[in-house]
């Protein structure tokens, strides 16, 4: 039997937060759903269809505080779960710090601020996060943390057959520019990881300023290269690495 629709309206609490689901079932022979959810202060727009095992997301849009984030794509509930979903997201970190659990402390005590906008895409095996394909692309106008300041960051992440890439994560900084890359074996139990931080005419005074060195006054362009390598489940054992650091038209009265 099709056609026909359902107005349902659910709530509860699920982990000391307050639930509540309004929904609208349509056609059930191919099943339409479409409603909101409330989790706390996470509200989150659905419109799905459901096929046999297979549920398409027409549109998934979740708001949270400043933040908010649109997610399209398909999902396979047969055994295993597969998938491939597409996510645009504007991100205020502070909004991003609240969802963190309680061991993420130590970064809440930076204080950073600033909005990250990107797009995301995962498919593979939904249960499985080693064996995602990922292909991450987000940038920010301004992030703060504390003292730092970065301008104008962008970050590219790839995630396939096991390895996750940084390719590259860009930024200007103090008048001049860091950058970084790095590579993780997510299918090796050691998780071997290599990583690269290079810095090019950071300027002293500017640094100076910033960190309110008042006592010093010095000037000049600061560059540099870091190559670390290591494994994540020995660290900081396991870490080796080398480096430079160039001054150039320094001066220090």
């Amino acid at each position: 039997m099709g056609g026909g629709g359902r107005a349902k309206r659910r709530s509860g609490v699920w982990r000391q937060q307050p639930v509540q689901l309004d929904g609208t079932l349509v056609n059930f022979t191919a099943p339409e759903i479409s409603g909101t959810l409330t989790v706390g202060e996470v509200v989150a727009d659905a419109a799905l269809a459901i096929h046999g095992f297979q549920v398409t997301i027409t549109e998934f849009a979740t708001r949270y505080r400043k933040s908010q984030a649109t997610t399209t794509g398909t999902v396979m509930l047969s055994a295993p779960m597969t998938g491939t979903l597409s996510s645009d997201f504007s991100l205020d970190t502070a909004d991003g710090l609240a969802l963190l659990p309680a061991s993420w402390a130590p970064l809440r005590a930076w204080q950073p601020t600033g909005r990250v906008k990107g797009r995301i895409v995962v498919e593979g095996p939904l249960q499985d996060v080693r064996r995602w394909q990922v292909q991450l692309s987000a940038h920010a106008g301004e992030l703060s943390a504390r003292t730092l300041r970065l301008e104008n960051a962008l970050v590219e992440y790839r995630q396939h057959d096991g390895a996750a890439t940084l390719q590259p994560f860009t930024a200007l900084v103090y008048g001049g520019t860091v950058s970084a890359t790095g590579t993780l074996r997510l299918d090796d139990p050691h998780r071997p990881f290599a990583a690269t931080v290079s810095l090019a005419n950071l300027e002293l005074g500017r640094l100076a300023r910033e960190l309110a060195w008042n006592d010093q006054q010095v000037s000049g362009l600061v560059s540099g290269e870091c190559a670390v390598s290591g494994a994540g489940d020995a660290v900081p054992g396991s870490l080796r690495g080398q480096g430079r650091l160039q001054v150039t038209n320094g001066r220090l009265f």
